[in-house]
């Protein structure tokens, strides 16, 4: 991120600068007024207790609401599970990544992968 500080865009062809919820400690709002942030992550340790713990339900409710307030995109990272997918959506967090889609691919599997969704 510190690269994309001292960049007009944070976005190339391929990539884009996320910020995450709840990044390693280091999450602090005050940097997305001054970050070209366009996406908010939810961090999958809170997706992957989602029907456990209660507060942490509360936090995912939180984050999307807060990433939709802002306009900003929205991703949910390890999911893994039906139940999981569906929560999500509901609230309106349609894009997500993790097994329940795929496992790790390497290039060419990864080709070979994305051509099943692009017509």
């Amino acid at each position: 991120m510190t690269e994309a500080a001292g960049k007009d865009h944070a976005t190339s062809d391929c990539c884009t600068a996320a910020h995450s919820a709840a990044d390693a400690g280091y999450s602090s709002l005050s940097y997305r007024s001054r970050l070209p942030v366009h996406e908010l992550k939810v961090d999958q340790s809170f997706v992957r207790r989602l029907h456990q713990s209660h507060s942490d339900a509360a936090l995912v409710n939180a984050i999307i609401m807060m990433g939709q307030e802002l306009g900003l995109s929205l991703i949910a990272e390890g999911v893994e599970t039906g139940y999981q997918k569906e929560y999500l959506i509901k609230r309106g967090c349609s894009t997500m990544q993790g097994y329940l889609f795929s496992h790790p691919l390497a290039g060419d599997e990864f080709e070979q992968f994305s051509r099943r969704f692009i017509r």
